[in-house]
């Protein structure tokens, strides 16, 4: 309950969008390499930043997720969240030069990138990612170093060799998940009554 309201309050979600998003992170904890608790974790901390650059909540569930079950810990997924998606959503004018020149050594836009970031979100993310495994493994960290920051390759790297994790959090998180978490009650529910039977 004290995360549904936190939700609500950060992220300006109705109850219902709020359980919504309750059932999505439990479907995927349930289905993925990830505690229900350290998604809601990391989405709570990330979701706001999050949102407000285009990302609906499910697809913000899903990659806390997916950075989780690749093995990062919660705070070190926190940080490459944020990380990540402001880089994405710098546009040109944000840009080191550096981080210009990594851009177009990619073949990535960063103001085509930044309008996709507001309309596709999860399309967005992928094609960067898709981009960095196109990348010469041995400079691949480097490039994700200087165009992430140091602190966040411990998290996208790993996630770089399981993209498609990241592809089943996405389905996952838009799949009909509706009543998830009222399903595990019920479940654990039945449990308890058996061993005490």
């Amino acid at each position: 309950g004290k995360s549904l309201a936190t939700w609500q309050a950060a992220m300006g979600l109705t109850s219902e969008q709020s359980m919504h998003t309750a059932d999505v992170i439990n479907a995927l904890s349930n289905a993925m390499n990830a505690e229900a608790g350290e998604i809601d974790q990391i989405f709570t901390r990330m979701g706001p930043l999050m949102k407000g650059t285009g990302f609906a909540t499910q697809d913000i569930a899903a990659l806390a997720t997916a950075f989780k079950a690749a093995g990062a810990e919660v705070e070190v997924s926190g940080t490459a969240m944020k990380n990540f998606v402001k880089v994405m959503a710098a546009g040109e004018a944000g840009l080191t030069p550096e981080k210009s020149a990594i851009y177009k050594y990619l073949k990535i836009d960063p103001n085509k990138l930044q309008k996709e970031l507001q309309q596709d979100a999860k399309g967005a993310v992928m094609r960067v990612l898709e981009a960095l495994e196109k990348v010469r493994p041995e400079e691949r960290n480097s490039i994700m170093s200087r165009l992430f920051g140091e602190e966040s390759i411990a998290a996208i790297a790993p996630l770089l060799t399981q993209i498609d994790t990241l592809r089943k959090a996405f389905d996952i998180a838009n799949s009909d998940v509706s009543g998830s978490v009222l399903q595990e009650y019920e479940n654990r529910m039945k449990t308890t009554a058996t061993a005490i039977s």
